[in-house]
């Protein structure tokens, strides 16, 4: 498994530390989990293999997202907007790897 990949999964499962849909989060949860979206975008806006990201506008798709893993109510709703910034570039690679970890 490349170096890329590696690192979105590392900072899809960072989300996944707490429990799974249960408690509200805590600010420090928030936190982390707001690190982890910021570390993934970073990653794919500096590594991705195609520098036109399948015609994804990324900038947009962070600017979307962003809110809402701030605004994550659980630990299920941050892991989803993860889930779903991932999906937005329609790798099938990405997508065969981050639903290995769904249940995680």
């Amino acid at each position: 498994m490349n170096h890329f990949i590696k690192g979105l999964i590392a900072a899809v499962l960072l989300t996944s530390c707490a429990s799974v849909q249960g408690p509200l989060l805590t600010a420090d949860e928030r936190e982390r989990n707001v690190a982890s979206f910021d570390y993934a975008w970073q990653k794919v806006n500096d590594e991705y293999w195609d520098p036109d990201f399948g015609g994804v506008d990324w900038q947009v798709v962070r600017e979307e997202l962003r809110p809402r893993v701030t605004q994550a109510e659980t630990m299920d709703e941050a892991r989803s907007v993860m889930r779903e910034m991932i999906s937005r570039l329609g790798s099938p690679i990405l997508h065969s790897f981050l639903s290995d970890y769904r249940a995680v």
